[in-house]
């Protein structure tokens, strides 16, 4: 069976109507169902805490979203991310949150805004590793790219973390990219009743000797493989 799922506009990041709501991560993350990232992300269990993501409904009826959470946390693993990478997310996913309680005024007799405040705009900085003086800076007075160097506020605030996120994608796209020898792939049972990815190094009879991931070699019967691809 495929599951479907709508896919939600930029624009629900900071505004819904009436009926909608906005990310889902951003309630599943407020459930405290995995209770270290109230304290990761530096949030609260209540969404009106946060009115960027509280104009419209918090909860859906079909929704369940501790265990939302918990398929959200299981994939990330499974696309393979670190831990360390995991929390990350987590943290910058607070700070967009935190991002939409900055409070802004003008200044008196200038065309110009000023921080109204820096409570909120301290949690971004902390949580995105920024100064915060520094982001406020760029924020209130942006510059425009000046040759190959981007020094706007977008690029401020966000542009060594999309040099980071690019990571794990990069890494995906190499693996992919490898060449594969559909002769030898082949999958080994191990000890955990798992199948290991492998390549085969030698034949003699009925028996098979492996090279799995784990660089160690294994030597089994013909019947115990699993083929990836059928010999020619």
């Amino acid at each position: 069976m495929i599951k479907l799922v709508d896919l939600l506009e930029k624009s629900r990041v900071t505004f819904q109507l009436e009926q909608e709501r906005g990310y889902h991560i951003f309630y599943q993350m407020m459930t405290a169902h995995i209770p270290e990232l109230i304290e990761l992300a530096l949030l609260t269990t209540n969404p009106y805490d946060f009115p960027m993501c509280s104009m419209g409904k918090i909860t859906v009826a079909s929704i369940d979203d501790k265990l939302e959470l918990e398929a959200t946390d299981n994939a990330i693993d499974i696309l393979g991310f670190t831990n360390e990478e995991k929390m990350s997310i987590y943290r910058m996913t607070g700070a967009v949150l935190h991002h939409g309680n900055m409070k802004f005024k003008q200044k008196q007799r200038e065309e110009q805004a000023e921080p109204d405040g820096t409570e909120d705009a301290d949690k971004v900085a902390y949580l995105l590793g920024l100064n915060s003086a520094d982001m406020l800076k760029a924020l209130c007075y942006p510059r425009t790219s000046a040759g190959t160097m981007s020094t706007d506020a977008e690029m401020a605030t966000y542009g060594q973390a999309a040099i980071y996120l690019r990571k794990p994608e990069r890494e995906r796209i190499e693996a992919q990219s490898a060449p594969f020898d559909g002769k030898s792939a082949c999958y080994v049972a191990d000890v955990k009743e798992l199948y290991l990815k492998g390549s085969i190094l030698k034949k003699d009879g009925d028996k098979v000797t492996v090279k799995v991931l784990t660089t160690q070699e294994v030597c089994i019967t013909k019947s115990e493989l699993k083929w990836e691809a059928r010999e020619n």
